[in-house]
């Protein structure tokens, strides 16, 4: 029957150690997905650390090098002579945005919320990113790096030179053209729009896109106010004109043509002097001298600055002349006087008395005399005629002499051209409404059609008050999937719900195993310590052989598969990666043979407490005749041969004997 008992005891034994298998499965999963371990896991390898200082870096590497790379036009090419120095500061400004102290926080709440999920324990998860904040937190951080790598100064190399330098070279008013260099189209560039300047324009563009992301406002508008910076633009044009000669084509083109309109001809005057165009033409700038039509050009400079700004809606523009008529009427007496005494000193005398009378009347009437009569001196003559030649310049030049000449668009138009005045009105527009984006704008650019890219979407996971749920997380699953997601998660959570049974099997079977397989007590304390111990000592070895034997040829598997990888920065992140996750693969298998090797120390110890028991119990037993014996003597007699019930024989000097030679009986276990 015992036999029977304990072949029962054995066959248990196996469902024992099938049950420590599956117990220890459990345990391993339940404590591999408990968030406080993972927590305390990515803390202990440093996690955190090297998402910052390894992981950020070797990004850092990929997108700046000795360029900043992913931006649009011109802005590709920024470059940087100290890459290091470009790299901390980025790095810096991302800290700044995301400090670690803010990524573990976020990253240990997801945990708290999402393995309870996933695990079953909880039917909901809130994941609360607070990007709002971090999203304010960017503005100073990125203006604090593009200050402290002049990015600045490069967004006017960059995309405002160059484009400053095309215009330049497109831009003609009439004849006039402007030539510069590179050099001296970057020194402008700086002058028109100063690396102050800059820096506020970004940080007012991030100031209105980050309070249009965290819902601050409803929308955004991003205005580049470039009125402002039409006066010092006006100084460099007016430079730049007047290095151009345009002062010389002013006069060509717009004054000269209008006074010559304006005066008509004069190449006859009386007493036959002539004044042709190129002497016309002279005089005209004696009278208008590159000096005064130069401070000319600055007020017609001023009235284009006005409209191009959208200041003034008038284009025009009145240069006053009522100076200028007196000193053209001058200029071409002094002119008509000089071929007077030409003319006067090459007539010929007078042969004859009626020849002489005849000039002497010709000269009373302020007429020019054929023949130089006797006795008159020439300048006679020309002193005599030069007040009709005045009469006659006031009468043709300061008759029509216009007091101003104006200038208006349709004027400037047809003098300048209509593509310098296209130009004039791009700028205008451009200028006077300034550089504008919106919303709409970035998201059409983003998304090309205007919807790839939800705003509303977008906006929501910046407001303060989103939260990642598990609504977000099963809208992203079709129905097959979401039912097998469900399935699981019920199904993990019924076989977690079952861990108060891996501390209550091993014992009820240990229990069962040892009223079936001892006798007493003691020895049923062997059997079921005994069992626990062979079965967590068979768990417990399997496990520790078999991952002593599977990690080495893991690791040097993935090793490996990272040894041709050219780039020796991803090489070097893959092995760190690889050596964290062994560490916690470490911890987790730790876990796993602990508990096997807990059940092992605690049959050990019931089995040397059995030991004990079994031994106390046979010294007891040992003793008790010789206990009865000295109680018998002290009163006063022997006790009678198996009267206190003990299998001994008592003999009649008091010694006592057995069966077994002397020996205490052995009892039955």
């Amino acid at each position: 029957m015992i036999w029977i008992r304990r072949f029962l005891a054995v066959l248990i034994g196996v469902v024992l150690l099938l049950v420590l298998v599956a117990a220890t499965a459990l345990r391993t999963f339940d404590r591999a997905t408990d968030p406080k371990f993972v927590k305390a896991e990515l803390v202990k390898v440093d996690a955190y650390g090297f998402l910052y200082d390894d992981l950020l870096d070797s990004a850092a590497d990929e997108v700046v090098g000795d360029r900043l790379g992913a931006l649009p036009g011109g802005l590709a090419e920024f470059t940087f002579a100290d890459p290091e120095q470009a790299k901390a500061a980025i790095i810096g400004a991302i800290k700044e945005t995301f400090p670690p102290e803010y990524t573990q926080e976020q990253v240990e709440g997801a945990l708290d919320e999402l393995l309870p999920y996933l695990r079953g324990e909880s039917q909901s998860f809130a994941v609360r990113p607070e990007l709002d904040d971090r999203a304010r937190a960017a503005v100073p951080a990125i203006t604090k790096a593009i200050d402290e790598l002049d990015l600045a100064t490069q967004v006017i190399d960059r995309a405002v030179g160059p484009n400053l330098e095309q215009a330049l070279q497109q831009f003609s008013l009439g004849g006039a053209k402007i030539n510069v260099t590179p050099q001296r189209v970057r020194e402008i560039a700086h002058r028109i729009a100063p690396e102050e300047w800059v820096n506020q324009q970004i940080g007012n563009a991030l100031t209105e896109i980050v309070a249009w992301l965290t819902s601050d406002q409803d929308s955004f508008t991003i205005r580049v106010q470039l009125a402002d910076r039409v006066p010092a633009a006006r100084q460099e044009i007016e430079t730049l004109l007047r290095e151009a000669e345009f002062t010389d084509f002013l006069f060509d083109s717009v004054v000269k043509p209008r006074l010559q309109q304006a005066i008509g001809s004069v190449a006859a005057l009386s007493h036959g002097i002539n004044i042709t165009d190129a002497e016309m033409t002279a005089a005209l700038e004696k009278a208008a001298p590159r000096e005064w039509v130069d401070q000319q050009l600055s007020g017609i400079i001023d009235v284009l600055a006005a409209y191009i700004a959208g200041s003034s809606d008038r284009l025009s523009f009145a240069v006053p002349l009522a100076d200028r008529r007196e000193a053209t009427i001058a200029g071409l007496s002094g002119l008509a006087e000089t071929k007077l005494r030409q003319v006067a000193s090459s007539l010929r005398a007078c042969g004859s008395a009626g020849d002489a009378a005849t000039a002497a009347s010709q000269i009373a009437s302020l007429r020019l005399p054929s023949c130089t009569p006797p006795g008159v001196d020439p300048k006679a003559i020309v002193e005599a005629l030069v007040p009709r030649l005045k009469t006659d310049l006031d009468r043709i030049v300061g008759g029509n002499f216009p007091q101003t000449i104006s200038f208006d668009r349709a004027l400037l138009e047809q003098q300048l051209g209509k593509d310098s005045f296209a130009a004039i009105d791009q700028a205008r527009e451009l200028i006077g409404g300034g550089l504008t984006w919106t919303d709409q704008d970035i998201l059409r650019s983003l998304g090309n059609d205007g919807r790839s890219l939800n705003s509303e979407d977008l906006r929501k996971v910046f407001n303060h008050d989103y939260a990642f749920t598990e609504a977000d997380l099963l809208s992203n699953l079709s129905d097959g999937d979401l039912q097998q997601f469900q399935s699981g998660r019920s199904t993990m959570r019924t076989v977690l719900s079952l861990g108060w049974l891996t501390f209550l099997l091993p014992i009820l079977l240990a229990a069962i195993i040892g009223v079936l397989g001892g006798r007493r007590w003691p020895s049923r304390l062997a059997w079921g310590a005994g069992s626990l111990f062979v079965t967590g000592v068979i768990v417990w070895a399997a496990l520790s052989i078999a991952y002593g034997r599977i990690q080495p040829q893991v690791h040097e598997a993935l090793v490996e598969s990272f040894a041709d990888e050219p780039n020796e920065d991803v090489r070097r992140l893959a092995l760190a990666v690889v050596e964290k996750v062994e560490v916690i693969v470490d911890d987790i298998a730790a876990g796993a043979t602990g508990y096997p090797r807990t059940w092992a120390i605690i049959g050990i110890i019931g089995v040397a407490g059995s030991v004990g028991w079994m031994y106390y119990a046979r010294t007891a037993e040992a003793r008790a005749p010789r206990r009865r014996e000295a109680i018998a003597t002290a009163g006063g007699g022997s006790a009678p041969a198996g009267s206190s019930g003990s299998p001994q024989a008592t003999l009649s000097d008091g010694s006592s004997g057995s069966t077994g030679g002397g020996q205490p009986p052995q009892s039955r276990s």
